[in-house]
């Protein structure tokens, strides 16, 4: 088989590829509009025109008729569950140290590393699961006074249930992208590849114009979150999102 990246195939297989077009559309304007700010912090012409290459390449008939025979649907759709239910988890937990950091009960230092996310997550299933990894020992350590955030069930208990959820789910995923045949990966590789530049483009964007509010707005994936929530509800999946993971997706 051809060298596929998977990193890029587990991205790509998440996001729709409407949204994805579109956001891509935006972004190409908003890089051709700003190209003399963003060339400042490194965005180059040559990752516009990958932008544009790559979108054309995706908004054929042949790339929606392999993404709708996608066969791993159902166990992606299991993934996105598991991934929301943990940053719904995540949402709580940063909440409650918050709250028993001014209650005097944790440190400052504790606060931080619950909050701690070496940088966002995004709906990244391994980065999400390394944090729930990294955080366990200060939930074990609250867990007595963590409880009535959580409706006085353990709290130490639920981060293992959704991070157990979370990892399984990821590895039936993985197993699934490995099985596809070559022209889905391919597909998959494409909006992954494109997925990275969107997300290049905000980080780059937010750099350029930062202390300009209106102008950094403009850096964000709402179209893509806004698909996304489409197809979850479209699919049976819940589409609970907590405001801390809008801020994250739109920070990408």
């Amino acid at each position: 088989m051809e060298n596929i990246d998977y990193k890029l195939v587990a991205k790509g297989g998440s996001v729709p590829l409407a949204g994805l077009l579109d956001q891509a559309r935006y972004h190409a304007e908003l890089a051709k509009r700003f190209q003399r700010q963003l060339g400042e912090k490194g965005w180059r012409p040559a990752h516009t025109s990958l932008i544009l290459v790559t979108t054309a390449d995706l908004e054929t008939d042949r790339a929606a008729q392999l993404e709708a025979r996608d066969e791993s649907k159902a166990n992606r759709e299991r993934e996105q569950a598991a991934i929301t239910a943990a940053k719904e988890f995540k949402a709580d937990l940063v909440m409650a140290f918050d709250d028993l950091f001014f209650d005097g009960v944790v440190t400052q230092q504790e606060r931080q590393e619950a909050n701690r996310t070496n940088g966002t997550l995004g709906r990244s299933a391994p980065a999400i699961s390394r944090y729930l990894g990294d955080v366990r020992r200060l939930v074990e350590k609250y867990d007595d006074r963590l409880r009535p955030y959580f409706d006085g069930q353990s709290a130490l208990g639920l981060l293992d249930k959704v991070k157990y959820e979370l990892d399984e789910a990821q590895s039936k995923q993985e197993t699934d992208y490995r099985k596809l045949p070559l022209d889905t990966l391919k597909l998959y590789e494409a909006k992954g590849r494109l997925l990275a530049l969107i997300e290049k483009l905000n980080r780059i964007g937010k750099r350029a114009f930062a202390g300009q509010a209106e102008i950094v707005a403009l850096f964000n994936k709402d179209l893509i979150l806004r698909a996304r929530k489409k197809r979850r509800s479209q699919s049976g999946v819940e589409p609970v999102e907590q405001v801390a993971e809008e801020k994250e997706e739109k920070a990408g």
